[in-house]
């Protein structure tokens, strides 16, 4: 018997045993000897029939295309089968690492001819299956051909480099990198995929000039002799050594082909050389515009990247404005140096980190005057006497915002004198007390723009002055405690601003008559399109002041609740529902009335539990008027109800409590497209609530 080797696997061959009939087995019986012949003769069957295909690639090498092409391997598809070739390899290798499958009627997938031979039926033998990984021919229903997974071939290197043969080495033989020289950058890999190439020639051109580096030296030599060696081993004696030279040359004519293919396909269409300042143009900006996102400290880290990154990041257009919120600042020497050399213009100090505050400040005041670009800047809590500090070292500021002073009391005579050209003030305190302010002289501010003075307590002997009537050039104003003002002399004042846009009035409470304001706007501020009233007083003919207020297009209202708030909400609705060009209002409710709402419910309910009633809709319940503000009646907006109203506690009643959904539905079905919004916040944060500019 002789041995095969095939994939690994050991066969016996017994075809080439031949036994006769009349051949006699010695030591056995007649019986014996016949079924001594039948056995070898089904193992002669079983080992033609079951070897597979590499074990027979010799024998069918010749007519492996007419036999694959044959009708005879198509009729399983008639019955319903169907074949399956599945290519375990890239398509640059070998097609003998595939396998074929047959997929009975019935879905059972088959791999071996036994199990094809278990499972055959009707007129279908075995040699009606082939396993041979390749195609037969077949319609795409009845053959399936996929690989059996994905390969990145983009990620490999399809065409073969000319290589040194001579500095191959033997394997199994560790031969280290050569080192470079210190500080020297390591060559590019020769990667045809990292290189732009629209053209086959390109890569000729790019290998060849390769191939020059190569070999320009002593390896020309070496070369020449693996090349003379490489022909030795090519030449082979004997008619089957020109066999396999005509194989191998067969299959590095297809590998060469098909490599090419994939070349074609894997490149990308995008080359970047050809238009090499367009797209590192285009590379700056994502970067610029990406680094906006940055803070300072991460600035200054992506600046240590590169050179293109520092050049980037120590772009002028991010340090314009530089915002520190939650960073700390450790050297205000070397801050103040980094700003002065990127140009910044505004710098936000809110909610910056401070160690020791009051060393940071005496830092801060130290070294803020070398930057003398500064326009404006932005205040975290601090004491008055910093913002005095501004105004001696910077006279050029043109916006100072310093909302959370600590002290009552801050001096602003060096602002009047060296700061005439400042365009934004806002002076804010946190001391119970509000702050006050000391040699005011507003005369010199006429390019003021913004002005924001919300907790001044000495407001109405500023007001003497009538300084407001100077500024015509403001666009926003926000004024505090207003309860202070003579209504009529603010109204004076606030009628030669013809520029104004935005006003904002808190604490318009007690002798503040806030309808003479809205007569003032109506009549002689034709640009102002945000109001804020915020904790002001609704009193009679509110709805007939508001009414002539067309011009306003976003209100934010904060009503005081402290007596008649059924009237108060009454008038705010009727007189809200008149204003036609309005695109969004803000109606705040306090907790606490909400809360005295409850109440009132929770007395009203426990009142009618002793009293018997045949009305079931008396029962009020308190779960379902949760939320709700007291209207008077009849309310607003709201159609007309039948006779046995729920909401009504007692029907002799005036006051009706309206839940705020059914309030904010209302006004959105009366305004149309205007943004309605109704807020609940306690009355302690009332003075926070703003519209976005």
């Amino acid at each position: 018997m002789e041995e095969l080797r095939g994939n690994g696997s050991v066969k016996r061959s017994l075809s080439n045993i031949e036994i006769s009939d009349d051949e006699e087995f010695l030591g056995f019986n007649a019986a014996e000897q016949n079924d001594s012949r039948n056995m070898i003769q089904n193992i002669k069957k079983i080992c033609t029939d079951s070897s597979s295909d590499e074990t027979t690639s010799k024998r069918h090498l010749a007519n492996r295309t007419t036999d694959i092409l044959d009708p005879v391997y198509k009729l399983p598809f008639k019955y319903g089968w169907k074949r399956e070739l599945v290519l375990r390899a890239e398509p640059t290798m070998s097609k003998e690492k595939g396998e074929v499958y047959y997929i009975t009627p019935s879905g059972k997938k088959l791999r071996t001819r036994h199990e094809i031979q278990v499972h055959l039926h009707d007129d279908l033998t075995i040699h009606n299956f082939t396993l041979v990984k390749e195609a037969i021919g077949a319609s795409p229903d009845d053959e399936i051909i996929r690989p059996a997974k994905y390969y990145n071939y983009a990620r490999r290197s399809n065409i073969d480099p000319v290589v040194n043969e001579s500095s191959i080495q033997t394997l199994g033989k560790r031969v280290p990198k050569p080192k470079m020289p210190k500080g020297a950058s390591p060559p590019p890999p020769m990667n045809v995929h990292n290189t732009s190439l629209s053209s086959p020639s390109q890569f000729s051109s790019l290998s060849t000039s390769s191939n020059n580096k190569i070999f320009s030296k002593d390896n020309h030599q070496d070369f020449n002799k693996s090349s003379n060696s490489s022909k030795k081993l090519s030449v082979g004696s004997g008619k089957g050594s020109k066999q396999k030279v005509a194989q191998k040359t067969e299959a590095g004519s297809k590998t060469s082909n098909s490599r090419n293919d994939t070349l074609h396909s894997s490149v990308s269409p995008f080359n970047f050389s050809s238009n090499f300042l367009q797209n590192v143009s285009i590379g700056f900006d994502v970067l610029l515009h990406t680094f906006q996102y940055l803070k300072v400290q991460e600035l200054q880290r992506a600046a240590r990247v590169c050179r293109m990154w520092n050049l980037v990041a120590n772009s002028s257009i991010l340090w314009r404005t530089v915002r520190m919120k939650n960073s700390s600042i450790h050297d205000w020497d070397g801050f103040v140096k980094t700003l002065k050399r990127n140009g910044t213009t505004h710098l936000d100090l809110r909610k910056v980190l401070m160690g020791n505050q009051e060393e940071a400040w005496r830092d801060f005041s130290a070294k803020i005057a070398e930057l003398d670009q500064l326009r404006g800047i932005d205040l975290c809590r601090c004491t008055p006497n910093i913002v005095e500090n501004l105004f001696n070292t910077n006279p050029n500021l043109r916006v100072i915002n310093a909302i959370s002073l600590k002290d009552e009391r801050i001096n602003l005579e060096n602002l009047s004198s060296k700061n005439s050209a400042l365009e934004e003030l806002r002076l804010r305190s946190t001391h119970a007390n509000g702050i006050v302010l000391l040699n005011v002289d507003f005369s010199p501010f006429i390019n003021m723009r913004h002005l924001s003075l919300t907790t001044v307590e000495n407001l109405a002997s500023i007001f003497e002055n009538n300084f407001l009537a100077q500024m015509t050039n403001l666009v926003s104003l926000e004024l505090g405690n207003c309860d202070q003002l003579n209504d009529q002399q603010f109204s004076d004042n606030l009628m030669q601003l013809n520029q104004l846009g935005r006003l904002r009035i808190e604490k318009g409470s007690q002798n503040f008559n806030i309808n003479l304001i809205l007569e003032t706007i109506a009549k002689h501020l034709p640009n102002l399109h945000q109001l804020e009233l915020i904790n002001c007083d609704v009193k009679n003919n509110f709805v007939e002041a508001i009414k002539e207020c067309q011009q306003l297009q976003r209100l934010l209202l904060i009503p005081t609740y402290v007596s008649q708030s059924a009237a108060t909400n009454f008038m705010i609705m009727q007189g809200v529902m008149s204003l036609t060009n309005l695109t969004s209002i803000h109606w705040v409710v306090t907790n606490e009335l909400l809360r005295v709402t409850e109440l009132y419910l929770d007395q009203s309910d426990n009142s009618q539990k002793g009293k018997k009633s045949p009305d079931k809709h008396n029962a009020v319940s308190t779960t379902k008027l949760k939320d709700c503000i007291p209207v008077l009646k009849p309310v607003p907006g709201k159609e007309d109800e039948e006779e046995d109203d729920s909401n009504n506690v007692n029907k002799q009643q005036q006051v009706e409590i309206v839940a705020l959904k059914i309030v904010e539905s209302i006004l959105s079905k009366k305004l149309g497209e205007t943004k309605v919004k109704l807020l609940k916040v306690p009355h302690a944060n009332t003075w926070r609530q703003s519209l976005e500019l």
